[in-house]
């Protein structure tokens, strides 16, 4: 006998990844009888992020909403996990993508428990080298060769994903990767460029607001995607300054995003020739013995 659905459109559920339980919402029941899902939109997470669920496989994954039992903390998508204020099933749930940025906007510069990691020195070697390529007048090229987006792409795309606990494993690193996107959207702006990147920043984000319908109160993280232009550089500048961003809630969320940081700062230190080439990542160009110079000066 075909499964039919047990939770109806619009019903609030709790969605079970890994160890985390989403507020979620079942947006829309599709497919033929005997071969329906259901479309899980995540409350608070912009809608690409939605997943559909085969009907008759809600067992361990989909629950009745019940507000006394989600913990307060709730995964924010694109990474580790970032508490958000519970709502009540009576409110509104849906939220648009600068409502999302909002929340984590809260959660800046206020760390509860902080979060230490080592970046390998490969990369921290590219930070000094950055720092010393901006103050003598190189700025980052933007849009770069590979953009943060690209670059978690390829990250995402060379973990093994085959047993249950890789899928598992996936997919934590799949949110905490996605969340590392939009905080890298939310913090760019106003944390992660030296004062001679703003000019340009600033003309790209004119160039995306034209022919747009913009609200008064739209945030230029949300118009301006930057993860879609800045790369690498920008990344592990974000990186240096996690554990100054961050509030966490608890000694294990910090261990699980220190693990993250960990394996993914692995693999760029094992892809940096692919996609780190100071001689063309910077403008103006210079000669390989102007930026050894520089890279070896004590300035």
């Amino acid at each position: 006998m075909s499964p039919t659905p047990i939770f109806a459109v619009g019903e609030l559920v709790e969605c079970v990844q890994g160890e985390t339980v989403y507020e979620s919402k079942i947006t829309a029941i599709s497919g033929k009888k005997g071969a329906e899902v259901y479309h899980i939109h995540f409350m608070g997470w912009n809608a690409r992020y939605d997943i559909r669920i085969p009907v008759g496989k809600e067992e361990g994954v989909l629950k009745k909403w019940d507000p006394e039992e989600v913990p307060k903390k709730k995964a924010r998508k694109s990474t580790g996990k970032v508490s958000a204020p519970k709502k009540q099933a009576s409110e509104e749930m849906e939220e648009d993508e600068e409502e999302r940025m909002a929340q984590i906007r809260l959660r800046l510069a206020r760390p509860k428990f902080p979060a230490t990691y080592e970046v390998p020195r490969s990369l921290a070697l590219v930070l000094i080298a950055d720092m010393k390529l901006v103050n003598n007048g190189c700025l980052p090229k933007s849009p770069a060769k590979f953009s943060l987006e690209k670059i978690v792409e390829d990250y995402l795309a060379s973990l093994p994903n085959g047993t249950a606990e890789e899928k598992e494993q996936h997919t934590y690193a799949d949110l905490s990767s996605r969340f590392i996107v939009d905080f890298f959207n939310v913090c760019l702006g106003s944390g992660l460029l030296y004062e001679t990147e703003r000019p340009h920043y600033n003309l790209q984000i004119k160039q995306a607001k034209k022919g747009k319908v913009i609200e008064d109160d739209e945030d230029d993280s949300v118009i301006f995607q930057a993860s879609g232009h800045y790369g690498l550089i920008h990344l592990l500048r974000l990186f240096s300054k996690l554990p100054d961003f961050l509030e966490l809630d608890s000694q294990r969320e910090v261990e699980r995003l220190n693990k993250w940081v960990t394996k993914f700062a692995t693999f760029l230190e094992r892809n940096l020739n692919s996609y780190y080439d100071p001689l063309a990542d910077y403008e103006p160009k210079i000669t390989k013995e102007e930026l050894v110079e520089i890279v070896n000066s004590r300035d």
